[in-house]
Formats: structure tokens, C-alpha cells, sequence
């Protein structure tokens, strides 16, 4: 049996109430990638608690998990996503692949970073 959705007009506006919903890791990655999509407005919605995302321990690590073999390196690649960074300027290129690509984040040495920079 499906939960029902329950939406309600308040002022011209429609309000989601009560719904429950949970996210495959790809929606919560696709939200670092494009801020502006509709995984980052589900993501939205559930951060102003209008939608409740029920988690467990394995959803949270599975969300949580790691996509690069250094530690330290995806300390700063969570920086970068988080702080919704244009690019992370490394000498490290080798280190990181093709993960931040994949996470909206451009892979630059401090050469070309500085060549963006300059008009």
C-alpha cells in the first residue's frame, strides 16, 4: 500500500506534509553535482523538514562512503563539494581522477586556476 502524499494550499503555495521518502546514494551525489536540480530540492525540502528522510546506520555510511583512496585527499574533495567550490586547485591531479568532474567540481593545477582567475 502506497503512503499518500498530502498536499495542501497555504497563501498560493503548495505544502508537502508528512511524507516519507528515502534516497539512493545517486540522488544524494547528483545534489552535490547540480545544486540547482531536483535532487538538491529534494535535499532542500528535507533539510526545512518538510520531508522526513528516514535513515539507519548503513544508509548514513552508504551516503558517507569514501570515493578516494587517501583519506586527506577526500577530506578536501568534501570540502570542495560542500563549499560548493568551481574547482579544486591541486598538483595532485592523479590522486582525485574523475571524481570531482563527477561532482560538478573542475580538477586544476595552479597554473590554469590562476589563468581563470586573471581576466
Amino acid at each position: 500500500m502506497k503512503a499518500p502524499i498530502h498536499v495542501f494550499v497555504f497563501e498560493g503555495k503548495n505544502i508537502i506534509h508528512d511524507v516519507r521518502i528515502v534516497l539512493d546514494t545517486d540522488v544524494v551525489i547528483a545534489a552535490m553535482r547540480s545544486p540547482t536540480g531536483a535532487s538538491a530540492a529534494i535535499l532542500r525540502l528535507v533539510r526545512q523538514q518538510q520531508v522526513t528522510l528516514p535513515l539507519n546506520a548503513p544508509s548514513a555510511i552508504e551516503y558517507g562512503r569514501p570515493q578516494l583512496r587517501d583519506p586527506n585527499d577526500e577530506m578536501v574533495l568534501q570540502a570542495a563539494i560542500n563549499g560548493r567550490a568551481a574547482a579544486l586547485v591541486t598538483f595532485n591531479l592523479r590522486h582525485y581522477g574523475t571524481v570531482p568532474a563527477r561532482c560538478g567540481v573542475d580538477l586544476l593545477l595552479p597554473r590554469d586556476a590562476l589563468r581563470r582567475l586573471r581576466p
